[in-house]
């Protein structure tokens, strides 16, 4: 009995399974993670494969990547669904090891292959170059687009630039900073309705990169010009230096300059030739010791452009510009004032004023004198410290003028004494000589004035010729002085006279040396309390002025 229910329950039970119908459990994919290819600086290309399915276009399929091993903030990127699937990832910094791990999403949910790693590529950056905007006569700004950094700094940026498309004697704009995705260069001083070629560069530390030549055309401008370092400074010239390097497009029909004591006020202008290139100008009649500014300047049908504003300073004369008539062929500046020598340093030089004297000083005459003497035995050039009365201590003539003097351009020769008839040409000879001199009182200094030949009484001043009038005819006073001065006006003041050791006559009388001896023991000079000639021992101490002839 037990035997027949047994075998009734098996039954059943087969039955059952018959009847429900048995499965086993599903198998389920797998994503297997392949080599990277393609691998550059910026971009590389992803792999992965579905294994144990049939139903691969269903699934989702993609990777993950990351510069993290842990992968703990992946980017995502999706591929075509295949049994063999791959995707493009961009924008990679270069150099640099990358995770990624294929994956698929489907009804069972996400699955995993596992992590690989690559390294991208070290590149240079990307650069593209665009098209020029702001285009005038003579400048333009370009502009370029970086799309990729090459996975690096940008160290640098700019564009070069050339009238010649295969780029030959090109010229370099560099982007000043670090750029943006976009950069732009402002160039200048093109030349005028010219065609440019440029093309942008970006450069890191893996390389350079360039992109496309582009062009732009200027229009017609005004010239550019440049502003030089003024040449042959004089106390009262100076040469200016310009350069116009552009003509921007169109003739430059004139070019000079524009000066002033003031860069506010460039009122004077002096015009040197037209067309490109460097040009000079000399300008005369300016002011001892006085700062001139000024501009080069250029006229194109566009107009007037100028340089940047410089300046000099003219330097303290040795001479006063004035030029005087000492024969009917000859004519000579005259020094900016008296002689003056120091014996202890054996130093020779210029009083620093034409009303400048030494007086009673003169004194003390002496091998060791620290001071100054400015009165001198006839001819002792070679002997300035000669106090001796006996004439034969000076027999032979030594010129002033053959020493170095330190403020008179401190060369042996650029200076002499005038003789006796140059004195009386200058005096009553020349053209107008009457009307040429007179008495005055300058600084509180009494003497004589004299004017050059093309005199012109300079606005604000006066003067009164004529030597029979005592010395309040003329009074200046040290500015007003000056204004004459830069006119050209010679001022000879009375230092006295010294015999021995013994000075008279200071702010009285006025004797000044000529070259010309008079007999054995005398020479002449000129006396110009009573304007007229007197010989003279030769150990007496007398003025000296000296002149330095013009070169015609």
């Amino acid at each position: 009995m037990k035997s027949k229910i047994k075998n009734l329950f098996a039954v059943v039970l087969f039955a059952a399974a018959i009847f429900t119908g048995c499965k086993e459990d599903p198998i389920l994919p797998t994503v297997v993670t392949k080599d990277a290819t393609g691998i550059k600086g910026d971009y590389a290309t992803l792999h992965g494969e579905i294994r144990n399915s049939t139903d691969e276009e269903n699934y989702k399929c993609g990777f993950f990547y990351d510069v993290s091993a842990e992968m703990s903030s992946p980017k995502d990127i999706e591929a075509k669904s295949d049994a063999r699937f791959f995707a493009k990832v961009t924008g990679l910094l270069s150099n640099t090891t990358y995770y990624y791990k294929a994956y698929i999403r489907c009804s069972e949910g996400l699955i995993e292959g596992e992590t690989l790693t690559f390294t991208s590529q070290a590149a240079g950056p990307s650069v593209e170059t665009r098209p020029a905007s702001d285009v005038t006569g003579n400048g333009a700004t370009l502009n370029a687009a970086i799309p990729s950094n090459g996975g690096a700094e940008i160290t640098s940026c700019g564009f070069y630039y050339s009238t010649s498309e295969s780029m030959s004697n090109k010229a370099t704009a560099q982007f000043a900073g670090t750029p943006d995705s976009l950069f732009s260069v402002p160039v200048s001083n093109l030349h005028g309705n010219t065609t440019y070629y440029y093309k942008a560069f970006a450069k890191n530390v893996f390389g350079t990169a360039e992109g496309e030549i582009m062009r732009f055309t200027t229009g017609i401008g005004t010239p550019t010009v440049q502003t030089g370092e003024a040449t042959n400074i004089a106390a009262y010239s100076a040469t200016l230096v310009g350069n116009v390097t552009s003509d921007g497009g169109a003739t430059v029909t004139e070019r000079g300059f524009v000066y002033g004591t003031s860069v506010s006020d460039l009122s004077q202008a002096v015009q040197s030739g037209s067309g490109m290139g460097s040009f000079t100008k000399a300008i005369a009649g300016l002011t001892a010791s006085t700062t001139y500014y000024y501009k080069a300047y250029a006229t194109n049908s566009a107009g007037t452009a100028y340089g940047e504003a410089k300046q000099f300073t003219t330097t303290i004369s040795s001479y006063i510009d004035g030029v005087f008539s000492i024969s009917s062929t000859k004519q000579v500046y005259f020094s900016r004032g008296n002689l003056q020598y120091q014996a202890s340093s054996r130093t020779w030089r210029f009083a620093e004023n034409q009303y400048d004297i030494i007086g009673y000083l003169n004194s003390h005459i002496s091998s060791s004198y620290t001071g100054w003497i400015d009165l001198f035995g006839w001819g002792t050039g070679s002997n300035p410290i000669n106090s001796s009365s006996d004439y034969n201590n000076y027999s032979q003539f030594t010129d002033w003028g053959n020493n170095a003097i330190s403020n008179g351009g401190n060369q042996g020769g650029l200076w002499r004494t005038l003789t006796k008839n140059e004195w009386s040409y200058l005096l009553s000879d020349r053209t107008n000589a009457a009307s040429l001199v007179g008495k005055a009182t300058v600084n509180g200094d009494t003497g004589l004035v004299f004017l050059p030949d093309n005199w012109t009484l300079p606005s604000g001043c006066s003067f009164t010729s004529g030597t029979s009038s005592d010395f309040t005819a003329n009074i200046y006073t040290t500015s007003q002085w000056a204004t004459m001065e830069s006119a050209g006006a010679v001022f000879l003041p009375a230092a006295g006279y010294r015999v021995g050791t013994s000075v008279y006559s200071v702010g009285s009388y006025g004797h000044y040396w000529s070259s010309t001896p008079a007999g054995i023991n005398c020479a002449e000079f000129f006396d110009f309390y009573g304007v007229q000639w007197n010989p003279n021992n030769r150990g007496s101490g007398r003025s000296v002025r000296l002149v330095r002839v013009v070169q015609n």
